[in-house]
């Protein structure tokens, strides 16, 4: 299993690429052996936050995979909800905005 410390560039790698887009309300991730599990938390439906949520996802591809990894990236939209009621077990935070 990865240590966060092993981790730690590719965690700040994610953060940076998911602070760019202002609607992304959080962003947790999960390291298990060689796999990245990013979960992505957004206030509403949005198909336009979505495609920009798409060309994160090929930067962070890009990245994961020249080092070794394999990613899974989850879009949860929150419609009110808190992530806690919709998701169990998301991982560390690295990105969170008020909601």
């Amino acid at each position: 299993m990865s240590s966060s410390a092993e981790c730690c560039a590719e965690t700040d790698f994610i953060r940076d690429q998911f602070a760019n887009l202002a609607e992304v309300q959080s962003v947790h991730i999960l390291f298990r052996n060689n796999i990245c599990y990013i979960t992505v938390a957004v206030p509403t439906k949005d198909y336009a936050l979505e495609d920009r949520i798409y060309d994160v996802q090929y930067a962070i591809a890009q990245e994961l995979q020249a080092q070794g990894f394999l990613f899974d990236v989850n879009i949860v939209i929150l419609a009110g909800r808190r992530l806690e009621d919709i998701v169990t077990s998301v991982g560390q935070p690295v990105l969170q905005r008020a909601a």
